[in-house]
């Protein structure tokens, strides 16, 4: 998701969410990391309320 060929799609979510009234921040994350049992990055996305 955050590689070259995905810029697009990441910029038009981003965008989504703040037409919404999001901020909206992403991280990469490795899901192994917190018990989970995969060895796998993801992309972890997290919205916050701009009115809050």
């Amino acid at each position: 998701m955050l590689a070259p060929r995905h810029t697009e799609a990441l910029t038009n979510i981003k965008q989504m969410f703040e037409d919404a009234g999001y901020n909206l921040s992403f991280k990469l994350l490795n899901s192994s990391d917190f018990k989970v049992p995969q060895d796998r990055q993801r992309v972890f996305f997290v919205g916050i309320r701009k009115d809050l």
